[in-house]
């Protein structure tokens, strides 16, 4: 079974911060629209002859022609991206005034994996996106609780979690 690329998992981390840094005057290469919208265009500049001459090299230097390959995959497929999912979520501060943020998230449908993935916020904060991952063409999955936990440092004050409903704030208890 061929694994089905998703922007999240397998194209933004192709994207090094080198590579975003020197295309940010043009686009941003972690943002997903922006990416497929320009998709065909970045596929033909890493194709460009000779060989190996996008990324240049004082960029990071050229993609690994497997890189190149999942990207053109990827297109071909219709750039798939992660879903949001909702979940059941709780933070709570323990003796070392660590935070442990609960998350529980029951995969239905087919659902193949959910997962949190951290992303960039003030440092005493915690915000997070809750993601699903669609069973692949012809998999099938049983329904199951998927139960994650993170300790956070002692000097976060606010967790945040962004799923398919929105954004919230989850209250830390003692």
């Amino acid at each position: 079974m061929t694994v089905i690329p998703y922007f999240e998992l397998h194209i933004r981390p192709m994207f090094r911060i080198l590579d975003r840094d020197h295309m940010a005057f043009k686009l941003d290469l972690w943002d997903y629209d922006q990416v497929t919208a320009s998709a065909r265009k970045i596929a033909g500049l890493l194709r460009l002859s000779p060989p190996g001459l996008m990324p240049p090299k004082e960029a990071g230097g050229p993609w690994p022609e497997g890189w190149i390959q999942t990207f053109e995959f990827w297109i071909e497929k219709g750039c798939p991206r992660l879903l949001l999912t909702e979940g059941q979520y709780s933070a709570r501060r323990i003796g070392s005034g660590q935070v442990i943020l609960s998350v529980s998230v029951q995969l239905a449908d087919g659902a193949a994996d959910s997962w949190s993935e951290r992303v960039p916020s003030p440092r005493t904060e915690a915000e997070y996106l809750i993601y699903l991952r669609p069973p692949q063409p012809g998999a099938e999955e049983p329904p199951r609780l998927v139960q994650l936990k993170e300790v956070l440092p002692a000097q976060t004050e606010k967790v945040f979690i962004s799923d398919s409903s929105g954004r919230h704030e989850i209250p830390i208890s003692s």
